[in-house]
């Protein structure tokens, strides 16, 4: 029996779980422009990232992202989140950098359990 779609429930449409991360960062702009930014959940598929460009972010364009640990990131806004002050963004790459994404997050995510 249909119910109509004020019972549908949410979905988390994400293709992979977030990992909290506390990365440092940097958010750069097609104008030159660079600025620090903070990555505070990281999957290979998407990120979330803190950065103080607020007048500069356009969502929906694409942008790079220098992650310290993890390299260059081709990546696209998604959303901005008004509650914590950052950005959603998914990633642009291919499935082999992906899966090279989720090996670094795996490693850093467990790199204190395993006192490296």
């Amino acid at each position: 029996m249909y119910l109509g779609i004020n019972n549908l429930q949410f979905v988390d449409q994400r293709a992979f779980q977030r990992v909290k991360l506390d990365l440092n960062g940097r958010f750069l702009l097609l104008c030159d422009k660079e600025y620090k930014c903070i990555i505070h959940e990281m999957s290979p598929g998407g990120l979330y990232i803190i950065i103080e460009a607020f007048d500069d972010v356009i969502i929906g364009n694409n942008y790079t992202i220098i992650i310290d640990e993890i390299g260059h990131i081709e990546a696209k806004i998604i959303r901005f989140d008004s509650k914590r002050r950052g950005y959603a963004l998914k990633i642009l790459a291919s499935e082999n950098t992906k899966r090279k994404i989720a090996a670094n997050i795996t490693w850093i995510s467990n790199k204190d359990y395993i006192r490296v």
